[in-house]
């Protein structure tokens, strides 16, 4: 059995308390000025990735059974995360709803429903499938690249490419378990979960920024 580094599930678990105190700001801001739905999901689905996945690896679970329903859970929250934080990202800077961007967004979530639907039903596939299909889902916004280069600002943009550079990054150092940088302590996982700490930050930037400015007008 591995041992786990002290600090697994501790980043996501920080995460996870800062995500509930802006989602209670941000209910607070609801009641006294404009609720925004973007916002709320955005939020959501950070709350319910951090939360399962710190759960998970923190928890001293009394059977295998239990572990592996948690980790299910927290391998199926990443697709919830995707697809709540592109939602989010592009409904809070793009005006109006057409064709194509309405197309993404279903197309978005049905690549969630078939990622959950795999997490549990076909968990045995190695690991590796998992992180391609995380890859290609949250790659596949570039079919709406056009709307994202039309109404994105170019602080925006960046932060996009920054935050997709950075899940990436993760993404490929995971499945090669690299870097153990404090054995014990500070591993490849906990590595990974640093950048995407940084990563869901460049996206959540726009929405709260866009947020922000509706609560001025």
């Amino acid at each position: 059995m591995e041992m786990k580094p002290k600090l697994r599930g501790r980043l996501h678990q920080f995460a996870f308390y800062y995500c509930c105190t802006l989602f209670f700001i941000f209910l607070l801001l609801s009641i006294l000025r404009t609720f925004k739905w973007t916002v709320c999901l955005y939020l959501l689905s950070q709350m319910i990735l951090f939360g399962f996945s710190s759960s998970y690896h923190i928890i001293k679970w009394k059977s295998t059974k239990a572990e592996r329903i948690a980790q299910r859970l927290d391998h199926a929250s990443i697709f919830i995360l995707i697809s709540g934080t592109q939602t989010s990202t592009i409904l809070s800077v793009i005006p109006s709803i057409d064709g194509l961007v309405k197309k993404f967004i279903i197309f978005s979530w049905t690549l969630s429903l078939i990622g959950v639907t795999k997490v549990f039903i076909l968990d045995n596939i190695y690991e590796i499938f998992d992180i391609i299909l995380y890859t290609f889902h949250g790659l596949s916004v570039v079919v709406i690249y056009r709307y994202i280069v039309k109404y994105f600002n170019f602080t925006y943009i960046l932060l996009i490419i920054l935050g997709g550079i950075l899940y990436i990054i993760g993404g490929v150092l995971f499945g090669c378990r690299i870097p153990e940088i404090t054995p014990g302590v500070f591993g490849y996982h906990e590595f990974w979960h640093a950048l995407t700490i940084l990563a869901n930050g460049c996206f959540g930037v726009p929405i709260l920024v866009e947020y922000i400015k509706s609560l001025k007008n």
